[in-house]
């Protein structure tokens, strides 16, 4: 498995989180879908675990197993236009917080680098004493 491939499958595990959230906002969705949704939500944001981990591997394929299952029973029992629209906003979500980060990341590091110049300048003029 290619760590591409790694990168791809992580973020459509989150858009889909994301979109189940939404989706439990809808009007449109029946209130057992809304329960299992807010449980997957809950439980994999949670660090309690309902399973011993008396040993971490099976613990961890067993949370992995059930929050899997549960999400695709919710997904399916969710009208299809609702999954849609979350899906849609989930993926405008993520690009605007995608936007949001690279914007940051820019002024963090001109602000950085504003910061060195300042720090080489007082050291080049005496400025600073050690």
């Amino acid at each position: 498995m290619h760590a591409l491939d790694l990168v791809v499958g992580s973020r459509l595990v989150v858009r889909n989180l994301i979109a189940l959230g939404l989706s439990g906002l809808h009007r449109d969705t029946p209130r057992l879908a809304k329960a299992i949704a807010l449980f997957v939500i809950v439980y994999a944001a949670s660090p309690i675990d309902l399973t011993p981990e008396v040993l971490p591997i099976p613990s961890y394929l067993d949370d992995l197993v059930m929050l899997a299952v549960l999400s695709w029973l919710a997904v399916h029992m969710l009208p299809s236009n609702v999954w849609r629209e979350s899906c849609v906003q989930s993926d405008r979500w993520l690009s605007m917080a995608a936007d949001r980060l690279q914007r940051v990341s820019n002024e963090l590091l001109f602000a950085a680098v504003l910061l060195a110049l300042a720090g080489w300048l007082g050291m080049w003029f005496g400025l600073a004493r050690a």
